[in-house]
């Protein structure tokens, strides 16, 4: 505090400074007291669960989609690989003829 400050506080009624005192603990009452309302933090709390199984629902989506995407691509490859052993065959008898 500044020596100017100071003496403007001890011109201050001595009431004054009561008042202001109880004002400033009571709004600090009343500001904890709204932010540690219940209601917000149940609310909180619902939202987080929702991003949960939201984030939950899209990460099994996803495996689901890539599994049928590996699925098909193990199904063509093994067209694949017969298509070539067919051919392998073909080639097989046509040098033999």
């Amino acid at each position: 505090m500044t020596l100017g400050t100071i003496l403007m506080l001890a011109s201050i009624d001595p009431t004054a400074i009561i008042l202001i005192l109880i004002a400033l603990i009571a709004g600090a009452g009343i500001g904890f007291m709204v932010g540690t309302n219940k209601a917000k933090t149940d609310v909180d709390a619902k939202i987080a669960d929702a991003e949960k199984r939201g984030v939950s629902k899209g990460v099994e989506q996803r495996k689901r989609e890539a599994e049928a995407a590996i699925g098909s691509a193990e199904k063509e490859a093994e067209r694949i690989r017969s298509s070539a052993e067919k051919q392998a065959e073909d080639c097989k008898k046509e040098a033999l003829v």
